[in-house]
């Protein structure tokens, strides 16, 4: 139960690593096509724009440091952040082999 509750962890932490970005981008144009509406003010609502976007980069950064530290528990090596098209994360460590079926640890 505990090994495929932490496999479930390195899925979610991937999913919000590569969705933070696109959020960032979408959050930044809704904020200021809004602001931009009600105020008329370009410079305003660029600045009101920056806002939630800063906070959704700030939080992908903390995802990314997060990612960082997982790694495999038998050889301590770092887990690939790269995606295949196949299957990811994968089932298998890339350097010692193992099938880690959730035994993936944080170094923290």
């Amino acid at each position: 139960m505990e090994q495929e509750h932490a496999q479930k962890d390195y899925e979610s932490i991937i999913r919000k690593y590569y969705s933070l970005p696109g959020l960032s981008v979408l959050a930044l144009l809704l904020t200021f096509f809004a602001a931009w509406y009600t105020t008329g003010n370009e410079v305003l609502a660029w600045s009101v724009a920056a806002v939630p976007s800063c906070f959704v980069i700030w939080r992908w950064i903390y995802w990314a440091r997060l990612l960082d530290t997982c790694v495999c528990a038998k050889c301590s090596q770092r887990l690939p952040t790269k995606m295949l098209w196949k299957k990811y994360p994968p089932d298998n460590c890339p350097q010692c082999g193992r099938e880690f079926v959730g035994q993936i640890r944080s170094e923290r």
